[in-house]
């Protein structure tokens, strides 16, 4: 995928340390999450005893929405990538 100017990739690998599919997965989801949080499009619902954040990422027509339970959530934000920037 490629912005306006054909030349750019839309995922600079180096900016953000990305080495592996995880990282690069895990950037994705960072980024869902950022817009979600920016825009004001997040939730806490408490599904069957367990907090859940849904968070939702609306852009160009399309709409992403994720939901976590919160033990996801921490085990998510406490990852090694996280830690080396």
């Amino acid at each position: 995928m490629y912005y306006k100017d054909e030349n750019q990739p839309l995922w600079n690998k180096d900016k953000y340390g990305i080495q592996t599919h995880r990282d690069l997965r895990t950037a994705y989801i960072v980024e869902r999450l950022r817009n979600a949080i920016m825009h004001g499009r997040y939730w806490i619902e408490l599904k069957n005893g367990i907090v859940t954040y849904i968070f939702e990422d609306k852009f160009n027509h399309r709409s992403e929405l994720l939901e976590v339970p919160e033990e996801s959530l921490l085990r998510f934000i406490n990852q090694d990538i996280f830690k080396i920037r």
